[in-house]
């Protein structure tokens, strides 16, 4: 059973899908323990977390392009009943899909 995905305030969409140090895949954070980030105003950016598919590492926020053209992990999108493809939910899916 794969773990739930963290709730988010919509104004907090951003922090949702995250990345690994690797880079390779947008994944769905299910818990994480957030690091202050003083200069980015706010603590929402990158911490020690596990995903929805169970990746246990150091996940942080991609840059505005990347969330537009990374691949989301294909096992946290079927873990949530989403469509593979590329980008945060939030920038190119549409109703309860894209704030997911």
């Amino acid at each position: 059973m794969m773990p739930e995905p963290l709730h988010l305030p919509r104004k907090n969409w951003r922090s949702r899908w995250l990345v690994t140090p690797r880079w390779g895949a947008l994944h769905r954070i299910s818990t994480i323990e957030w690091q202050e980030v003083e200069d980015y105003g706010g603590s929402l950016v990158h911490g020690e977390g596990k995903s929805v598919c169970g990746v246990q590492a150091h996940f942080m926020m991609p840059g505005f392009l990347d969330r537009m053209d990374l691949p989301r992990c294909k096992k946290c999108c079927r873990a949530l009943g989403l469509p593979p493809g590329s980008g945060a939910p939030f920038n190119v899916l549409k109703g309860k899909q894209a704030n997911t």
